[in-house]
């Protein structure tokens, strides 16, 4: 599917086409892979957290089996030495 892009301002053009001379990339390769990043940015932001809600999960309840795990030893050491 083509997307025509009119009225571009000369200095932008002129940056787009550094930033692909820099890359290597033809102008349209990296107007195409901003596009594509752009749909799906929503997708990656809601991604990221629902990862960032993983990691709090998890190092809560790492916190959690550390405090138990220290009971656990607290216990033995407790019962060892009787």
């Amino acid at each position: 599917m083509d997307i025509i892009v009119r009225n571009i301002d000369a200095v932008a053009i002129a940056k787009i086409d550094h930033i692909a001379k820099r890359k290597r990339v033809s102008r349209e390769a990296l107007l195409r892979s901003q596009i594509e990043s752009f749909a799906i940015s929503a997708e990656i932001v809601a991604l990221e957290n629902r990862y960032g809600k993983l990691v709090e999960q998890l190092t809560d309840i790492v916190k959690e089996n550390t405090e138990l795990l220290k009971e656990c030893r607290q216990l033995i050491n407790t019962r060892g030495d009787k």
